[in-house]
């Protein structure tokens, strides 16, 4: 079953995102990599989501919205790679 994101709720989402990412700081400190290993993963299928609310998106300003969006969550997920291990 497909289920279509909004443009606000990919925005709600992504901000969740990058304050989750001090959560995991947190996480990885007391040894919790399967949270950490988790939150990586939900980072890989909002990339996704974007992308597709993106495809779908005829509206100019909304379409580099959505690129801008996508360029900071694929940003933070290079880095939480990287910084949580």
């Amino acid at each position: 079953m497909k289920y279509n994101c909004t443009f606000h709720g990919l925005n709600e989402w992504s901000d969740a995102m990058f304050e989750k990412f001090g959560w995991m700081t947190l996480a990885v400190r007391d040894g919790n990599m399967e949270h950490v290993r988790s939150y990586i993963s939900g980072l890989k299928y909002l990339a996704m989501k974007i992308k597709e609310k993106h495809a779908e998106t005829i509206d100019v300003d909304r379409k580099n919205d959505l690129m801008e969006l996508q360029t900071n969550i694929l940003y933070l997920h290079g880095m939480a790679k990287k910084l949580l291990k």
